[in-house]
């Protein structure tokens, strides 16, 4: 689990909580020094280890991401299906039977921001691009559309491998108002208390995701769009909808997931023209954001 901190508030330290202190655990080693003629040694004396239980009511906020580790049994059946081994009709019970073991977890640990673990989808950035028009999902795809050194293509190709899906723009992106994520989040809210539903937490890929790991002139067909600023005006339209389709179904804790950028890269990753673009990008999803709040 990654803890992410609100600058603005953080104040202390976040301690790993152990919920059983009856544990059994490896006695802490402290070091000591013993004179030797003519030296001194490095010995250690052994001391009894203190567990302490991190406070339920931090001085600051902190919440992981959403995506927490898939438990055996669900990647087993997943991979049964992707392997035409099992019915994908057998998956939604083992997922139900996840999402209540992770969300009780999270609840005991003391957690408000409360996800599912993204147990339902694949991989971590979901279905919000596949869902939308004018994307389209290819399997296999040609390594050479990609650049090498963005960091997910880069864990690919580190094991002489390149992924295995990929979702492309290849006509006119649009909404087609209807959210891939309500079900996942009506699920959450069947299984947690009403007063909590406002902590629900869910994540939505980055609007950079299926661009920035193409390489110039493959990220959308140039019949479709001149530019980034016209692909990314259309994305972020997109997002708009989408995010008032999950704040109309009671949606209030929503987090942009994007890796790549807390990434330390090379020189040659962002020159100063695709800098330019992404910042004026983030500007214009943050600005339609705030206009979609501002009655809210």
């Amino acid at each position: 689990m990654i803890d992410t901190f609100d600058i603005n508030s953080a104040v202390g330290h976040l301690r790993p909580r152990i919920p059983d202190n009856n544990l059994e655990q490896p006695p802490q080693l402290s070091p000591r020094v013993e004179p030797h003629s003519p030296t001194f040694q490095l010995t250690f004396q052994r001391l009894p280890l203190t567990i302490m239980s991190a406070p339920r009511n931090p001085p600051f906020r902190a919440e992981h991401l959403g995506s927490l580790k898939r438990p055996d049994n669900l990647l087993a059946a997943r991979r049964d299906v992707h392997e035409h081994k099992a019915a994908s009709d057998s998956l939604p019970s083992i997922e139900d039977q996840a999402i209540k073991d992770i969300v009780k977890i999270q609840q005991d640990c003391g957690f408000h921001a409360i996800s599912d673990g993204e147990y339902r989808r694949h991989m971590f950035w979901g279905t919000f691009f596949p869902s939308l028009k004018g994307f389209t999902e290819i399997q296999g795809p040609d390594a050479n559309i990609f650049r090498p050194y963005v960091p997910d293509i880069a864990a690919f190709l580190e094991e002489d491998h390149v992924p295995g899906e990929t979702v492309i723009c290849t006509g006119k992106i649009e909404h087609t108002g209807k959210s891939s994520y309500i079900e996942q989040f009506e699920y959450l809210k069947s299984i947690v208390p009403k007063e909590q539903w406002g902590n629900i937490k869910l994540t939505l890929a980055a609007p950079n995701w299926y661009h920035l790991r193409y390489k110039t002139g493959k990220a959308y067909p140039k019949e479709v769009y001149a530019n980034d600023q016209e692909y990314f005006h259309d994305i972020a339209k997109a997002y708009q909808t989408e995010l008032q389709i999950l704040y109309d179904a009671g949606l209030r804790n929503a987090q942009v997931d994007d890796p790549n950028l807390a990434c330390t890269f090379p020189h040659h990753f962002f020159p100063h023209q695709q800098m330019t673009v992404l910042t004026n990008t983030l500007r214009l999803l943050l600005r339609s954001h705030a206009r979609r709040l501002e009655s809210r």
